[in-house]
């Protein structure tokens, strides 16, 4: 697609194109947010060092993340770590809220806690909400379907590939809440599933979707090409995830997959021999666990630390693992953390119980 002039490196206002993407955003515009992170993905495939492109991408990731579009919002995510999310330029302007701009950017800092980043996006959240009031705008109904996948123009990946190598590096923080880096678990006396539900949906201050449908339950089986396990189906049939996308629901879960799995399979695109290249990625210390590859059909995303990793719930493991596995998904690789999603759900419960 044509690239705006807006996006033009060394081009335009900064505080005009972050009052674009906030607007967008605020608005619901998921077609306005999707052709500006494409004609942003373009920038960045010409010119991987466009100043230009990096200070608005804090604002990118933040409306993506806004309107339901996970492929780039998790990608932007990643390529952003905490020495340039906090350089970039923090244009507010008459149509954004001056300290906006630098909570897009403080968002984006890996060294920041899930509960700060839950207050900066409470923070962002109230701002949207007293805009559109200003403006008699109503918030933008949720999606009720899967997203479209995400088309990245020839040459991005690369360039993101370059732009990470060549970024600062920040370790992932090794915990049970969230990071590439954590460990397998002891597991603990078993607790009854339906037990740790009721414990969950007491414990967790969050909004919880209604039950999934069949029709909803059809459409992910069909693209995992098999039936859900059924613990975590029993999760769905209770909530079919949270409003604020930390549990993903079921059209959720089949879309971040989606958009996953084709930034894995972008990475291999000039790759002389893909399957052999997929087969040296290994994870889970190579135990034949967990199958190779950047990102594997079959894995599903069931819950997002904000951070830029996922849990997995892995219906395709390797040849020594077990379907419905739970796997740790982000920089690095992607390790087994628990048997199964009831193992997971209770080491989650625990840590917030009192």
């Amino acid at each position: 697609m044509t690239e705006t002039p807006e996006l033009s490196a060394g081009e335009g206002d900064l505080a005009a194109v972050h009052a674009a993407w906030w607007e967008a955003a605020a608005r619901g515009d998921q077609p306005a947010v999707r052709s500006r992170c494409e004609a942003l993905a373009a920038a960045f495939a010409a010119d991987p060092g466009a100043d230009r492109a990096w200070a608005q991408l804090p604002a990118a990731q933040w409306a993506a993340e806004t309107t339901g579009l996970p492929g780039y919002a998790s990608l932007y995510n990643a390529a952003l770590p905490a020495r340039l999310a906090t350089s970039v330029a923090s244009a507010g302007g008459p149509d954004v809220p001056t300290d906006v701009p630098g909570a897009w950017a403080a968002r984006l800092d890996p060294g920041v806690t899930a509960e700060q980043r839950a207050a900066v996006d409470e923070h962002l959240e109230a701002r949207l909400q007293a805009w559109r009031e200003d403006r008699g705008i109503d918030a933008p109904p949720e999606s009720s379907g899967p997203e479209t996948a995400t088309a990245f123009p020839p040459g991005f990946m690369p360039a993101l590939t370059r732009l990470r190598q060549a970024a600062l590096a920040v370790p992932p923080r090794a915990s049970s809440s969230g990071g590439a880096a954590a460990v397998e678990v002891e597991p603990s006396p078993p607790r009854p599933l339906g037990e740790l539900l009721d414990r969950l949906f007491e414990l967790e201050d969050l909004e919880w979707r209604r039950p999934v449908t069949q029709k909803q339950v059809d459409r992910l089986e069909a693209f995992l090409g098999g039936p859900l396990p059924a613990d975590y189906r029993a999760f769905l049939d209770r909530a079919n995830g949270s409003m604020d996308r930390e549990f993903a629901g079921a059209h959720e879960v089949a879309a971040d997959a989606r958009e996953l799995l084709e930034y894995a399979e972008e990475e291999l695109a000039d790759v002389a021999d893909p399957a052999a290249e997929r087969a040296r990625f290994t994870n889970d210390d190579d135990s034949g666990r967990v199958a190779p590859g950047g990102f594997v059909r079959g894995w599903l995303p069931i819950y997002d630390h904000g951070t830029g990793a996922f849990v997995i719930l892995d219906c395709a493991p390797g040849p020594a693992g077990e379907r419905g596995q739970i796997l740790e998904y982000g920089e690095g690789e992607t390790r087994v953390t628990h048997p199964d999603f009831r193992s997971w759900l209770q080491d989650h419960v625990e840590d917030l119980e009192p």
